[in-house]
């Protein structure tokens, strides 16, 4: 299996010289010439056509062990060298090991197209483990002045970091900047519109006004707070304990067993109804902005496989 997918591997790399043409930047501007090819060393090309054939295939278990081996050989020009390493730190991305992406990715350190794609790769690294403040580094750092493609999806890219942030302000200042032409991330750019449409418009509930409602109409509080199912469920078990209880003082007394024991029983659910009440606006707000953030990341990374 590995041989047959090693021929096809090495036919493709091939094709662009059978053929006498030579492959051609793409739309995004950045250079689409396979990793592999970018290299002296025929054979050494040849490894590389088949683990960049392995890595966009996901079978990433098999592309590592070929490119480990190739690590270890001498004589490694740069290009090679950051070749092996860009591979590496793709396929570690991909198994969302961040932490040894980054790594491999700062190893591309030499100037030209694989350290350009190498440092994007970096950053969004750094945003899936939350590092938006180095993220945000990595990308203001790239000099693309001269490319404008490039430059526009920097924006792009900056515009998802400035949400996952809450700088709404850095956010407004970068869509007003910035017309986005390409449709290679056009319509994900549009889904950050709606979502700081809907982030930025969104206010906040008070914990106190919450538990407060709770307190006078147990349970009611977290409908207040957003959830519109467990207020009632709540209300039906605390008001019919209350009632019990208020049976027993009437029957028998402050010193009952019945009025004791519901009105014990009574008092942790009444209790419990507000301090969930109080807890549930933090819960639900926090569930809405991970939503969010999935969402924003999500959106980064589809381009980002698209142009790289």
């Amino acid at each position: 299996m590995r041989i047959a997918l090693f021929i096809i591997a090495v036919v493709l790399s091939s094709l662009p010289e059978l053929m006498g043409q030579e492959l051609e930047v793409d739309s995004a501007g950045i250079d689409s010439i396979p990793v592999a090819t970018e290299v002296e060393n025929k054979g050494l090309s040849e490894e590389l056509a088949f683990s960049s054939y392995l890595v966009s295939n996901d079978l990433y278990d098999e592309a590592e062990l070929v490119l480990l081996k190739l690590e270890q050989s001498e004589d490694l020009s740069d290009i090679e060298r950051d070749s092996i390493n860009f591979l590496l730190g793709s396929l570690h991305y991909y198994r969302q090991e961040f932490i040894e992406a980054v790594t491999h990715f700062k190893a591309v350190n030499h100037a030209g197209i694989l350290q350009l794609k190498g440092d994007f790769m970096r950053a969004m690294c750094e945003i899936e483990m939350n590092q938006l403040d180095s993220a945000k580094h990595t990308l203001e750092s790239l000099n693309l002045e001269s490319n404008s493609n490039l430059k526009e999806f920097k924006a792009f890219m900056l515009e998802g970091v400035a949400l996952l942030r809450r700088d709404y302000a850095g956010f407004d200042s970068l869509r007003n900047a910035s017309v986005y032409t390409n449709y290679m991330y056009r319509s994900e750019h549009a889904n950050f519109e709606a979502y700081y449409d809907e982030m930025s418009k969104y206010k906040r509930k008070s914990p106190f006004l919450a538990g407060l409602i709770s307190a006078i109409i147990p349970g009611l509080g977290k409908f207040y707070a957003g959830y519109r199912g467990l207020p009632f469920g709540t209300m039906f078990m605390t008001i019919p304990l209350a009632a019990m209880a208020v049976e027993g003082l009437i029957i028998g007394g402050l010193l009952s067993p019945p009025f004791l024991a519901f009105g014990a029983v009574f008092s942790v659910f009444y209790i419990g109804a507000i301090w969930g009440s109080v807890l549930s606006v933090n819960a639900l707000e926090q569930e809405i902005y991970a939503q969010f953030d999935h969402n924003i990341r999500f959106d980064m990374h589809v381009p980002l496989r698209r142009i790289l």
